[in-house]
């Protein structure tokens, strides 16, 4: 089934000029998250493994029904006459994949809150929401995404400072403070996150330096001045990123005790104004702050 899925996955990628942060590399990226998140998830919830099948299809197919690149229904129509035809799934399991994929994105659940379906399927559906959660933090990726943007704009130059810019802007505004406002309820998803949060810093800082230094060189006196206000907007995220590994090592100790309160000291380092909190599973209104202006740059690396 993993084979048809994958084939799947590259023809519609093609058919709607899907690109790669979120046709198949994405694809595969999510379900590797999945994987770790329902292997810890099932430990605990041995009642999980009958969701296992609609996590794999969910995870690989989300993208699928993305409306950035297709009608989102007329997607989704397609992915369950596929599932119907090409996979053993049973039609209960087909109508899981399709509310998760349909409702798991983060502009999604941040206007309506998490759906209410019926267990294993809500497990199921945290286990892949996440996933995706995770797979944001790639801050190339996020990069790549806004470059392809202003591609099929038709513009005839890209300019990487500018996409950084907007990389670091949506990471200290939307990414950094998601676990601090109870995004992650599952334990792996968590442990996950916070070691994300600091790779991610760390590649913007490196970004950030190379801009710099590139702007200083000889080759680089007809660059435009847009790497100004970036490497400006970038120095705020040195703030949270220390070379040393004692820096590191306190901001990964929350994560470390695996309790319930973990995600407080990180919201407080990262400014939430937020509380933490868990949103109970099957929670049908929304937990979070209203404030969604940036919610479709967010949803876009999603």
């Amino acid at each position: 089934m993993f084979s048809r899925l994958v084939s799947f996955i590259s023809l519609q990628s093609k058919k709607y000029n899907i690109d790669s942060t979120h046709g198949l590399p994405h694809s595969l990226q999510i379900y590797g998250f999945a994987r770790k998140i329902y292997e810890s998830e099932v430990v605990r919830f041995p009642e999980l493994q009958q969701a296992e099948p609609v996590i794999t299809c969910a995870a690989l197919l989300h993208d699928m029904c993305d409306g950035k690149y297709m009608d989102k229904a007329a997607g989704l129509a397609e992915i369950q006459q596929f599932l119907c035809s090409d996979t053993p799934l049973q039609p209960a399991e087909i109508q899981a994949v399709s509310d998760i994929v349909s409702t798991m994105s983060y502009s999604w659940v941040q206007k309506h809150g998490y759906p209410e379906l019926a267990e294993p399927y809500m497990r199921a559906y945290h286990v892949v929401r996440e996933a995706d959660l995770l797979c944001s933090y790639d801050v190339d990726r996020c990069i790549l995404f806004k470059l392809d943007q202003v591609e099929r704009q038709g513009a005839t130059q890209l300019n990487f400072q500018e996409a950084l810019v907007n990389a670091t802007e949506l990471f200290e505004s939307r990414m950094l403070p998601l676990r601090g406002r109870g995004y992650y309820t599952t334990e792996e998803g968590n442990r996950e996150a916070c070691r994300l949060e600091i790779e991610a810093l760390q590649r913007l800082l490196f970004w950030a330096k190379e801009c710099r230094d590139k702007r200083s060189e000889p080759t680089t006196k007809h660059t435009d001045d847009s790497s100004e206000p970036m490497a400006k907007q970038c120095e705020p995220m040195a703030k949270h990123t220390d070379d040393s590994s004692e820096s590191t090592t306190k901001r990964s100790e929350p994560m470390a005790k695996h309790t319930d309160d973990s995600s407080e000291p990180m919201a407080k380092q990262w400014g939430s104004a937020d509380p933490p909190t868990e949103p109970p599973v099957g929670q049908s209104e929304p937990v979070f702050g209203t404030e969604c202006s940036e919610d479709d740059r967010l949803d876009g690396i999603a």
